[in-house]
């Protein structure tokens, strides 16, 4: 799945405090990390487009290493 033609993933938080009966809890904040560069089938040993490791993509050289941003508001987004 793409948006605007970048790779992304999703961190959810949970907690689990019980298996049985199944007790956990979710956190309302988390994380969507994109790729830096623009998913492409063709290039297939481009890492900033096919990785969303944010500790990968800031060394991509489209990133600005300050802000992090090359895809709205950074590679990184918060849920809120």
């Amino acid at each position: 799945m793409l948006i605007k033609g970048y790779k992304w993933d999703m961190r959810i938080y949970v907690l689990i405090t019980k298996a049985r009966p199944l007790t956990l809890y979710l956190y309302k904040e988390g994380i969507v990390r994109f790729s830096s560069e623009k998913y492409d089938t063709k290039v297939i040993k481009n890492v900033f487009s096919h990785l969303t490791n944010s500790s990968i993509n800031k060394f991509a050289s489209n990133v600005n290493i300050m802000s992090g941003s090359t895809f709205g508001q950074g590679i990184k987004w918060k849920f809120e």
